[in-house]
């Protein structure tokens, strides 16, 4: 055979061995492919069986093997497009129940999984461990327990880059192996109950990390100094633990550092200047903690800086001007320490163009409020109370469009000393969007112009007590339709109650006590029927107190004490929400009806300083919730009921200056929390109670009670000692169960001696006397039977 033909021969044979190899090699691949491809169908069935969805939803409801449709084209299922393996599983916002299969281990080509947002419960199954392709793993806002697993660690999750764990109940001490896996970029475990210390070297085998947060866990310790290694660390939240010590002076190494939050902690020392360095820093927060001295004006350095907060510590000195030049900051917030200087009469113009929101109060700031605050356009939030800032109130403020909260109070601002009302206010009706506006505890020295009728219907809350307010309430206050809050107790207000009133149908807190508010209260109030909180105290308001009042069922505290009113309508003790009633210091005579037996949420009632008369009722007692009684400087008569201690929940008892008379009941010492009682100047008698509370009690309790009596101690009469003494005892014992027997058997004795000396004289006389006798007896007994 020729050699060339042999050649053409053995390539063909060795071509159809090829062929037949890579046919058996597919068929092999194909093969193991579809056993793969079942695996992972298997393990998604398996999750599946593990959890439960609300009864409406069909979320899941394509997960099933009675259709054709590929498990890849499952809801919340993405296969890779090679092998047609699960990549992703993504069933996150379902609101599923139910545990973690472990199954799902056996998802081996998984590189994201999601389950954010459900309510799985139990452990994290440790076979998460096998997933060593996975690069996602978030478990956020479930109620996932136990501890983090052991298996998510660098030999086993080599590729993870992602750990999202936030918003569980998961607990113990954070692993280390996790802070191993060096290709990790954000550790996200706050709002779980992970104990224990940070790991100090926690950055040493991250360089790639980004985001760390691990707030609101119970974690304690110091603030790891390895976090300089984390060299592309841009968010650092640390926040609401119970981390300890100073913050670490090397921390400014993190230049590419955005937001840091250590704040609610326990933090001593003094804020690094170092932190001056981070270029790149948007928010600061370290509020709430114990940090002291002067606040670095290397922060002014920070030119990104939206966001600084400080508040809550013991900072001290001047504020630094330089934070306030920042062009970018838009909340500055250094509330609740103890920093001074003139610092917004400082600021040369108020550049601020971004500024939204300040919060300076609770300092010893002071100065002016400078007329260039209107240049801080966008700001929505002033908050300056108390602090010593002093002068007139600028008239510029109608110039902030976005202003919603404007508080002022407790400083020593004043009113423009040539105006008689208080003309800045008319600057503020123009802020449309003022929802909160308070002046309160500034000598003010003005009156409220007609112009407050123009605040819009925003306005929700209107402070201006105790600010030296003069005049009449303007009639136009009742235009303010959303006020849901009004003060302006302790101020000179004179004059009626507006009939406007009745036009604040939104108002829940109306506070006017402590002003010179005259004439008779009529129906202003009447048709506030969301009012909840009215204190009309301390004026000189006269009549009777209207009865419409009961018919305002949402009222839970009411005040009208020291007025004139004279009576109260029958209605007022039905309102069964309330718990403070004062009707103290009026002229109010009657009785208290049975109604007063309707008021079960009431705790504090004082009636005192009235005219009241007849007794106390009993069915006080109904009062359960009762802490506080005051009934003194009446004209009640009769006993004290015993069934007030019923009333367990009493502190404070005042019945004193009455005509009460009886006894003081023994009931009243089961009154456990009683710690103040006052029954003087009455009519009663009897023995003063020795146990419970009343050994703590002394003659002020009781004094005024000519006839009481009781231990020394109180300084009170010794009792009269009505047990019997040891002689007198014997003698009731002989007279009462001796001498009865001896007196008849010696009675017995004499009649049985009469009987037989009379039978022995009888016996002597004449038969014919006993005859007669015996037939006068007989005939007697016939005529009575007849």
């Amino acid at each position: 055979m020729d050699i060339s033909v042999l050649i053409i021969l053995l390539e063909r044979l060795m071509i159809h061995i090829f062929i037949f190899q890579f046919a058996s090699s597919s068929s092999s691949l194909s093969s193991s492919s579809k056993t793969n491809n079942n695996t992972d169908m298997l393990a998604l069935l398996a999750l599946k069986s593990k959890i439960q969805l609300p009864s409406n939803s069909s979320m899941l409801g394509s997960w099933n093997t009675n259709t054709n449709t590929s498990f890849c084209k499952w809801v919340g299922v993405s296969c890779g497009p090679r092998h047609q393996r699960v990549t992703v599983l993504n069933i996150s916002f379902m609101n599923i129940h139910g545990t973690i299969s472990p199954h799902v281990g056996n998802l081996s080509f998984l590189r994201i999984l999601n389950l954010d947002t459900n309510s799985f419960r139990g452990p994290i199954p440790i076979t998460v461990g096998r997933l060593r392709r996975l690069r996602v793993l978030n478990l956020r806002e479930n109620q996932l327990e136990g501890t983090i697993p052991w298996t998510i660690n660098s030999q086993s999750l080599n590729s993870l880059e992602i750990l999202n764990l936030q918003y569980n109940n998961l607990v113990g001490n954070l692993p280390s192996s996790l802070f191993n896996i060096s290709t990790l970029k954000e550790i996200v475990l706050s709002f779980n109950r992970f104990s224990g210390n940070i790991p100090n070297d926690m950055c040493h085998m991250l360089p790639k990390l980004e985001m760390v947060y691990l707030s609101n866990n119970p974690l304690s310790g110091h603030i790891p100094t390895s976090l300089c290694h984390c060299k592309n660390l841009k968010q650092l939240e640390l926040g609401e633990n119970g981390l300890t010590g100073s913050i670490p002076t090397h921390l400014g190494c993190l230049r590419e550092l955005e937001y840091m939050s250590f704040a609610i902690n326990q933090l001593t020392g003094t804020i690094p200047a170092s932190l001056g360095n981070l270029s790149k820093l948007e928010e600061l927060d370290l509020d709430t903690n114990i940090l002291r001295g002067e606040i670095p004006p290397e922060l002014g350095q920070l030119s990104g800086l939206k966001i600084l907060a400080l508040e809550d510590n013991n900072l001290s000195g001047r504020s630094p001007l330089t934070i306030f030049n920042l062009s970018s900051i838009e909340i500055i917030s250094l509330a609740f320490n103890n920093l001074s200087g003139n610092v917004l009469e400082e600021l040369n113009g108020f550049r601020l163009p971004k500024l939204r929101e300040m919060y300076l109060n609770a300092n010893g700031f002071s100065g002016r409020i400078p007329d260039s605050i209107s240049n801080a356009s966008m700001l929505t939030l002033f908050e300056i109370s108390k602090n010593s800032f002093s002068g007139p109130v600028p008239m510029t403020l109608g110039s902030l469009p976005h202003l919603g909260f404007f508080n002022i109070q407790t400083n020593k601002l004043t009113n423009n000393p040539t105006q008689t009302e208080l003309q800045f206010l008319t600057g503020l009706t123009q802020c449309r969007r003022l929802r909160l506006l308070s002046i309160s505890g500034n000598p003010m020295k003005g009156a409220l112009p007609g112009s407050i009728g123009n605040f819009s219907n925003s306005l929700q809350k209107f402070y201006a007590a105790e600010s030296q307010i003069q005049g009449n309430l303007p009639y136009q206050i009742g235009n303010i339709s959303g006020l849901l809050d009004l003060q302006l107790q302790n101020n000179n207000l004179s004059g009626t109650i507006p009939s406007s009133f009745g036009n604040l149908h939104k108002l829940q807190q109306l506070y006017l006590q402590d002003n010179r508010i005259v004439g008779n209260l009529s129906h202003e109030v009447c048709p506030l029927t969301s009012l909840g909180y009215l204190d009309l105290g301390l004026n000189s308001l006269s009549g009777p107190i209207p009865s419409c009042i009961g018919n305002l069922t949402g009222i839970t505290s009411i005040s009208l004490s020291s007025n004139a009113f004279t009576s109260i309508p029958q209605n007022i003790w039905s309102l069964s929400n309330a718990w403070f009633i004062n009707f103290s210091d009026n002229s109010v005579t009657g009785y208290l009806p049975a109604e007063i037996g309707n008021l079960v949420n009431l705790q504090i009632l004082d009636l005192s300083k009235n005219q009241l008369s007849a007794s106390i009722p009993g069915i006080l007692s109904k009062l359960k919730m009762l802490q506080q009684l005051n009934l003194s400087d009446n004209a009640f008569q009769g006993i004290i009921p015993t069934s007030i201690g019923d009333l367990a929940s009493l502190a404070s008892i005042d019945l004193s200056s009455n005509n009460l008379s009886g006894i003081i009941p023994k009931s009243l010492e089961k009154l456990h929390y009683l710690r103040h009682l006052n029954l003087s100047f009455n009519m009663l008698s009897g023995s003063v109670p020795n146990n419970g509370a009343f050994a703590n009690f002394t003659i002020k309790s009781f004094m005024g009670n000519l006839d009481l009596c009781g231990n020394s101690k109180l300084r009170l009469p010794p009792c009269p000692d009505t047990t019997p003494s040891r002689p007198r005892k014997a003698l009731m014992f002989w007279l009462k169960y001796v001498l009865p027997p001896i007196a008849a058997l010696i009675l017995g004795a004499l009649l049985l001696l009469v009987y037989v000396k009379y039978w022995r004289k009888s016996k002597n006389q004449p038969t014919s006397e006993i005859d007669s006798s015996i037939r006068v007896r007989v005939t007697r007994k016939g005529i009575s039977k007849g």
